[in-house]
């Protein structure tokens, strides 16, 4: 009953706005944040603070074993077997994973600090930095621990408060620091920040039940090796995907100029900053959800459906609008020498449909551990990913980039489908052909519409209509979900209560 409740639309539903919350709140903490010490240090210090952490972030992206996702999948089918015992033995097997790789990533931060600061700033002036910093590696893993435990036993009220208070403690600390000493605080800072985030999420982390056993290496060898076998997959997928971009920004670089690579790189991050805004508030959600239920073949099947029929309908809208305003979008966060981008916007938003269908059974894969499967499927798809963004661009220029974009992800949604319904008995039901499949019929009418009048006031008139249209299949679908109107009777209920 518990895990039927849990997948239910309307606890979905709360999930993502929970977290969806929470993402908002951080992303403008962080830009407070930013602009104070942009002020302070300006862009050398900056600079400085990114570089440290980016190069840190590689050498963590390695060591880390992927036990962000990969513990998750082993604690949520523990904590959903409702067995105690086998609770315990999975938290400490993650807890002592965690450990031992925190420790291995500093140590080679650490050893290293030289050749980092070398290669980072072609000198050896922060090779100190490095080693201070190097303790932050551990730390970061502890918290990814504390945050694996709380995400598998779905106390995602947890989550939200410690990623809450950690971004306003930061940013009550770290810029008094700053300001106070300029350019010496930008290494305590980094370490201080870690800090905080592992005493707040310890502090949470402390409220979930499990007793720490006392295991052998061996037991812990023996118990944790599926974890590390697919957190070996995902981390060498993290660096096939990290690898991906690099790659195409030189072809790039090489077809045509540097500025090729900044409008490039600037339409990826207006089609791609607010969608992945929904896609890690639901995977928060998620990921614990259709990992405790992989036994349960039925519920595993209707968990992925849901989740695509609930996402398509969500970010439907937010698509269109993208689609209908890009050259305003463009004009506004950036200049209008940005505008050759608009084409690739358009199409690179109609290919999120695919992205989130493809999105939510991507994860069937992973909830089943089988981490070779996982890597040589992402490593096929960030082939044809890089292949068709290189030849797009040098056919059609910008646009061919975001029908490059499309068509990888309808490619990637007909491979994941394929695996997923030949592993795991997988298949779409009457939801997904109704409503998620007419939704990407219209979108791909309009965005066919628009493109041929892209100029004058029909661009907008017929852009304002489609949007209606879509808005209001949108609302009556999501009505149907999770009962809107009941919601904000609900809401309103309260609210006259309290007065």
């Amino acid at each position: 009953m518990e895990e039927t409740n849990r997948n239910s639309y309307r606890s979905i539903t709360k999930a993502i706005g929970l977290f969806g919350g929470t993402k908002v709140f951080q992303i403008i903490v962080g830009l407070i944040k930013n602009k104070l010490v942009a002020m302070l240090l300006g862009p050398l210090g900056m600079g400085i603070s990114s570089m440290i952490t980016s190069t840190t972030s590689v050498v963590s992206a390695f060591t880390s074993m992927g036990l962000s996702t990969s513990g998750v999948r082993d604690v949520a089918q523990s904590y959903n077997s409702k067995d105690q015992g086998k609770i315990d033995r999975t938290v400490t097997i993650l807890q002592r994973l965690v450990w031992l790789t925190g420790i291995i990533g500093t140590l080679i931060v650490f050893a290293f600090a030289q050749q980092l600061s070398i290669l980072s700033f072609k000198n050896e002036e922060w090779t100190w930095g490095f080693r201070i910093v190097s303790i932050t590696l551990l730390i970061n893993q502890l918290v990814i621990g504390q945050n694996v435990l709380l995400q598998g036993t779905f106390h995602y009220r947890y989550i939200a408060l410690a990623a809450l208070y950690s971004s306003v403690a930061g940013l009550i600390i770290n810029v008094p620091m700053y300001f106070i000493w300029r350019f010496d605080a930008i290494v305590p800072a980094i370490v201080v920040t870690s800090a905080i985030n592992i005493i707040i999420t310890s502090y949470y982390s402390r409220k979930v039940t499990y007793h720490s056993q006392n295991l052998s290496w061996k037991e812990i060898w023996d118990g944790g090796k599926p974890m590390l076998i697919l957190g070996l997959a995902l981390t060498l997928t993290s660096g096939v995907h990290m690898l991906g971009p690099y790659i195409v920004r030189y072809f790039l670089t090489s077809i045509g100029t540097l500025e090729t690579v900044g409008i490039y790189a600037a339409g990826i991050v207006i089609a791609n900053e607010y969608i992945n805004l929904i896609l890690n508030s639901m995977g928060t959600d998620y990921t614990p959800r259709l990992m405790a239920a992989y036994e349960d073949r039925p519920l595993f099947i209707d968990t992925i459906n849901r989740q695509a029929v609930l996402l398509v309908t969500l970010v439907a809208p937010l698509i269109i609008v993208f689609v209908v305003l890009a050259k305003e979008l463009t004009l506004v966060l950036y200049t209008d020498k940005f505008l050759p981008m608009v084409g690739m916007i358009e199409w690179m938003m109609f290919g999120m449909f695919f992205r989130a269908l493809s999105w939510s059974m991507s994860f069937a894969v992973v909830a089943s551990g089988k981490g070779k499967m996982y890597f040589f499927n992402e490593l096929l798809s960030a082939t044809y990913s890089i292949s068709l963004t290189i030849f797009g661009y040098k056919w059609f220029g910008y646009i061919g980039i975001g029908v490059g974009f499309c068509i990888t992800y309808i490619l990637y949604t007909i491979q994941m489908y394929v695996i997923c319904h030949n592993k795991f008995g997988f298949h779409f039901n009457r939801e997904i052909w109704h409503k998620v499949f007419t939704m990407i019929v219209l979108s791909f009418v309009m965005v066919l519409v628009l493109n041929l009048n892209q100029e004058g006031w029909q661009h907008y008139v017929l852009g304002v209509l489609f949007t209606i249209a879509i808005c209001i299949l949108s609302y009556r679908w999501l009505d149907q979900m999770i009962g809107i109107k009941s919601v904000m009777a609900g809401f309103k209920n309260k609210f006259y209560t309290k007065k």
